[in-house]
Parts: C-alpha cells; structure tokens; sequence
C-alpha cells in the first residue's frame, strides 16, 4: 500500500472545503516534504488555501522523493492550487540577481508571492529563507507550524512538542533556529495564525 493512502481522505475534506476565509500560504519543496514526513501536510493544506508553484511541484513529484504520491495526489485533486510563474517579477524587485541564484522552486515561490498571489510564504530552503529574511517578505519554515497551531488553540502543549520534535527530526535546523522558534509567541507570529 502506497504511504500516502492513509491521507487520501484529507484530499477529499481538503477539496471540499470553502477557500475563501482561509489564508492563503505559498509553499517551496523542502517545507512540504518536511511537512510530509512529519505527519502535518495534510494539515498544512487543511490550514491554509495552499499555493505551490509548478516547479515545486515537479520537485516534489519527482520518482523517489518521500510524499511523490501524495503530493501527486494532493495536485489531481485540487487540494493544493498550483501556479505558474513566469518569473518576470524576479528580474524587477529589489536584490534581483540574488534572487536569480535561488533554485527554481523557491525562485519561483518568492516571486509568486511578490506578484500579491499568497498572503505569506512558507520556505525552509536556507538562501531563499535569507532572501525574505533581507528583503522584509513574511515567511515561517516548517519548525514554526506546530507552534502557530498551538498558539490558536489547535494544538495541546504536549501535542506541538512531539509534532515539533518530528520536524526537528526531518529538516536540518541549527540550534539557534530551534530556540528562536521555541521563543515566538503571539507578536511575531500574529500574521500567520489560522
């Protein structure tokens, strides 16, 4: 049995949902399938109206990676909307070269964003995470999902801290990314909340 069988039912409460009150969070490949491993994408996609680029999804899809069925899956069923960018926004806005050494993905996520199509990105890739960080674009990595949960009322204490500890697991966070996301309260997170 495929491993994404067991979320096929998220698919389908996912596509039937109403969009319209739900933020709208753009995503790059490295956030959903630490997400994926993690257990939370399904949720991640129940959350927010969940954007992902065509070249993210081509990167996700690929033979091989962990979640390729399901996000497969997750894009057949309109559960997660996919873009096109045709990356001219890249060449106009501000640090523009350096946002042309990004990979394709998170190129193409920030620039979608910078065209008004998501109200925040969610990005775990190191340089494109610097380039939001230094051009003031708002942004969360995988690490913070589990807390913006908790913080609105979605998970229990004990129920982030294991979901973070798995995310911990998954992606590759130094130490100082992992207190700073232990030390985000309602302030700095306000804008990303549910």
């Amino acid at each position: 049995m495929p491993r994404w069988l067991p979320y096929r039912h998220l698919c389908m409460d996912i596509f039937q949902k109403n969009d319209n009150n739900r933020k709208q969070a753009i995503v790059d490949a490295s956030s959903a399938i630490i997400l994926f491993k993690a257990g939370l994408f399904g949720r991640l996609a129940q959350t927010y109206r969940l954007l992902m680029t065509a070249s993210v999804l081509s990167e996700v899809t690929r033979s091989g990676y962990p979640g390729s069925e399901f996000f497969r899956d997750m894009g057949r069923r309109r559960a997660i909307t996919i873009m096109s960018c045709d990356g001219r926004t890249a060449t106009r806005c501000p640090r523009a070269m350096r946002l042309q050494l990004l990979d394709p993905g998170e190129r193409d996520t920030i620039a979608c964003f910078k065209e008004g199509r998501a109200d925040f990105i969610i990005i775990d890739d190191g340089r494109g995470s610097g380039f939001c960080r230094d051009n003031g674009l708002p942004f969360i990595n995988a690490l913070l999902f589990p807390r913006i949960l908790f913080l609105s009322g979605r998970f229990s204490a004990a129920v982030c801290e294991k979901k973070t500890a798995r995310i911990i697991e998954c992606g590759r966070y130094s130490q100082r990314i992992i207190a700073s996301a232990g030390t985000m309260g309602l302030r700095e997170l306000q804008l990303f909340l549910p």
